[in-house]
């Protein structure tokens, strides 16, 4: 796989685009086993199919092979305005 840019993970205050302070849930929703529950619940599974929808019509599957037998499977979408770069995110 090749990198295209390397950048330094040390001080994410410096990338564009990044939030300035660290996510604080609502009171109500500072356990982090409530989170994951609400968010598997069919309300938030549904929603989510429904929002992501249009973007999967208009996606391909694939196959990226990062050497030493390791490959990913993921979904591109190229969108036809706007073409400033290409956006990768690995969720393990």
């Amino acid at each position: 796989m090749t990198v295209v840019r390397e950048i330094s993970t040390e001080n994410f205050e410096d990338l564009p685009g990044t939030m300035p302070s660290p996510f604080t849930p609502p009171l109500l929703l500072q356990n982090r086993d409530l989170q994951t529950t609400l968010a598997s619940l069919w309300p938030r599974r549904l929603l989510a199919s429904r929002r992501a929808s249009p973007l999967l019509r208009h996606s391909r599957k694939l196959i990226l092979n990062c050497g030493d037998g390791i490959r990913l499977l993921g979904a591109y979408s190229a969108r036809a305005e706007n073409r400033r770069g290409l956006v990768t995110l690995i969720h393990g």
